[in-house]
């Protein structure tokens, strides 16, 4: 990750980059995959595309230690909703681009 872009690799070791300045919403949430459960961090990107990221992700923990340095998220507590979050838990929007946050 940088100030301009970072990398998302998956747990098949594809890769996708984008710019900070094209992520358009953030949603947090947990999926319940039966096996397991994956805490999500999903950016939507303002053309229709969207990256979701995985807790099991190369980086998740960097991701979620950083991504407020590159957006502008005001809600300091989205750690700890997105830590504590369930399967039953609706998808929180954590962020969402502004023409005054652009």
């Amino acid at each position: 990750m940088t100030n301009q872009c970072f990398t998302i690799t998956d747990d098949q070791g594809r890769s996708i980059s984008n710019e900070w300045y094209e992520v358009y919403r953030v949603h947090i949430y947990v999926i319940d995959c039966v096996l397991w459960t994956n805490r999500c961090i999903e950016l939507e990107f303002e053309y229709g595309k969207f990256a979701e990221v995985h807790d099991d992700f190369e980086g998740w923990g960097e991701l979620v230690d950083q991504l407020d340095q590159y957006l502008p998220i005001t809600d300091h507590l989205w750690r700890e909703r997105l830590m504590n979050c369930s399967p039953d838990d609706k998808v929180d929007t954590i962020f969402e681009r502004t023409v005054s946050n652009r």
